[in-house]
């Protein structure tokens, strides 16, 4: 549990109103100018919702479908607040002075952090006087780091928590001027199997107990276990939800193999290249550590070296996994083999087919993995591989993902370690086992596989 209960903070007393589908997203003109500037012209219907309640200072845990805009909701409230207020004189010696951020922004791995900052450059491009910002995150220098901290005029930090606390204890980063504190992925960074994650408490600890910052938390997937996590440190914690973590253009089939997974993906990926759609866009395939991705990948252009395919797991060199996802955003790949270092936060706009060569731990990595495509209102296929009857449990648990949204709640306690063995057993004889068994609907056999599919009309 979090070593330290932080005092409710005193909000002024502020309307909070609806954005309608048409607003200027509650901002300031100057800042809805650099939305317009980017191509961000209308609020999502999330951000109708979230926006409000962040721009009038209340603490808010946003959790809702991936690609529906999260991130606009913690990134416009902290852009709002450093526009409105001229940055502090850094004194006549910078070089000797650490950075004082007002706003700090988490994120649980370098890759998000990196895209965080990219929108954070993006949007305040358009401002006439930009805030400084900075990245601090692993798989980098850490004395360049250092050398950018001790100029003392960051404004805005996006951090992984690892690095920021090298950071903090050498004294190149103070937190006791943070006056708006963003958690993206909060689940991921709070919550650990066996309570909360060291780092990020350790970090949170560093903040300002006095003057609390305003936190904006951000999650795809939120169990009522991690919320009640994150109500003990957060207790004033207002939620904004939509209902459903997959998006209704979302497509789900299940690949029941019996054989070898590599003949059942080389299939996929060559039905994938004669539909015209699937064809048109990009696809991802996620597999289960780095070996395995590296072996699919190595599959991949030894079987079908036209498909330009990229890879990108934990044991890459920092400059060897930013190439792939450089090449992949700009389209020099359009396959991608990944572990699930790409399952969390990343957008990928083009992505018609994420492939889960190896099926998911658990339905909240199913839910992130998924959340690669079918983004933005987009169509988007998602075709997992089942080897019976090897994982016959992990199919049980995502079983689920067809039943609506109570089920899904179910699915989620249970992937946060709660009734999962209750889950197991109930649905245990779920799983088709040999002849006899009735096709429950919508499933499609041939000799090597069968598939079970879930999907809007028309997508595939």
């Amino acid at each position: 549990m979090l070593g330290r209960r932080l005092h409710p903070r005193v909000h002024s007393c502020l309307t909070v109103r609806r954005l309608s589908s048409g607003s200027t997203f509650g901002v300031g003109p100057t800042l809805a100018r650099a939305l317009r500037k980017i191509g961000i012209s209308k609020p999502s219907a999330v951000q109708r919702e979230a926006l409000p309640l962040a721009l009038a200072g209340h603490d808010m845990l946003c959790c809702a479908q991936t690609g529906s805009g999260k991130t606009l909701t913690f990134l416009l409230p902290i852009l709002q607040r450093l526009y409105e207020r001229p940055p502090r004189e850094c004194g006549a010696f910078p070089d000797s002075r650490p950075s004082e951020p007002e706003a700090l922004v988490l994120a649980p791995t370098r890759e998000l952090a990196a895209q965080i900052i990219r929108v954070v450059r993006a949007l305040a491009s358009g401002l006439p006087q930009s805030p400084v910002t900075l990245r601090i995150s692993g798989g980098e220098k850490f004395t360049p780091q250092k050398r950018a901290l001790l100029q003392g005029d960051a404004r805005l930090l996006v951090a992984t928590p690892e690095r920021l606390l090298y950071h903090l204890q050498n004294r190149s980063v103070r937190l006791e001027r943070v006056r708006i504190l963003a958690l993206d992925e909060a689940d991921a960074l709070l919550c650990a199997a066996d309570g909360t994650k060291r780092e990020t408490d350790q970090v949170l600890h560093a903040l300002p107990s006095r003057k609390r910052p305003q936190v904006l938390l951000a999650a795809a997937t939120m169990s009522e276990a991690h919320e009640e996590v994150m109500r003990t440190f957060f207790p004033d914690l207002q939620r904004v939800s939509h209902s459903g973590v997959l998006v209704p253009t979302l497509e789900k089939r299940f690949h029941l193999v019996q054989g070898h997974k590599e003949d059942e993906l080389l299939r996929l990926l060559e039905a994938a290249a004669a539909d015209e759609w699937l064809a048109g866009g990009a696809a991802i395939i996620f597999c289960a550590g780095p070996a395995r991705a590296d072996r699919i990948h190595a599959l991949i252009q030894a079987s079908a070296p036209w498909l330009l395919a990229g890879v990108l797991h934990g044991e890459r060199l920092p400059e060897e996994k930013s190439e792939a996802l450089r090449a992949f955003h700009e389209d020099e790949t359009r396959l991608l083999v990944s572990t699930d270092v790409a399952a969390r936060g990343l957008d990928f706009t083009e992505v018609r087919h994420v492939i889960m060569y190896d099926p998911p731990r658990d339905v909240n990595t199913f839910i992130h993995r998924a959340g690669r495509t079918a983004r933005r209102g987009n169509p988007g296929l998602v075709s997992c591989i089942v080897q019976v009857p090897r994982d016959a449990v992990v199919y049980q648990k995502l079983g689920l993902l067809q039943r609506g949204e109570s089920a899904m709640n179910q699915a989620l306690e249970a992937s946060s370690g709660r009734a999962m063995k209750e889950h197991e057993e109930q649905h245990a004889a779920e799983i088709p086992r040999g002849r006899g068994r009735r096709r429950p609907p919508h499933v499609h056999a041939n000799a090597r596989s069968r598939t079970y599919r879930s999907a809007p009309k028309g997508v595939g």
